[in-house]
């Protein structure tokens, strides 16, 4: 599965729901939702304060849009062939292995604002 489809009626998703689907590139979610929106294939709390899972098949470069204070756990887990994350200085919060086996991130600047870094959040990166 490359892509997937969330409803209008769609209204909870637990950590790691998407764990194993090595394949996705893009995470799509109707207009009609009220509590989950997608940006380029990404998912996020309705108010884009959170985000919540990047698909495990995104490749290349990835910004953390400004209005995002809150990286949940494992949102970025097996997030395997992005190189570059961007976190910008409005998150204060990381989720536990948020950032799990991302592992051809090459650096990554944490913003001074950061309050908490869950467990393992940056386990088996290993550049």
């Amino acid at each position: 599965m490359r892509k997937l489809n969330l409803g209008e009626k769609f209204e909870e998703i637990a950590p790691q729901a998407f764990d194993g689907c090595q394949n996705l590139t893009q995470i799509i979610v109707d207009n009609r939702n009220k509590n989950f929106k997608t940006i380029d294939g990404v998912l996020y709390s309705a108010d884009m304060k959170t985000l919540i899972c990047c698909p495990r098949a995104k490749t290349g470069v990835f910004k953390i849009p400004r209005s995002v204070i809150y990286i949940a756990d494992y949102a970025f887990y097996n997030c395997s062939s992005l190189t570059s994350i961007s976190i910008p200085s409005s998150v204060t919060y990381i989720g536990s292995y948020a950032f799990y086996n991302c592992r051809l991130v090459e650096s990554l600047t944490l913003p001074k604002t950061l309050s908490s870094i869950g467990e393992g959040a940056f386990s088996s990166c290993i550049k």
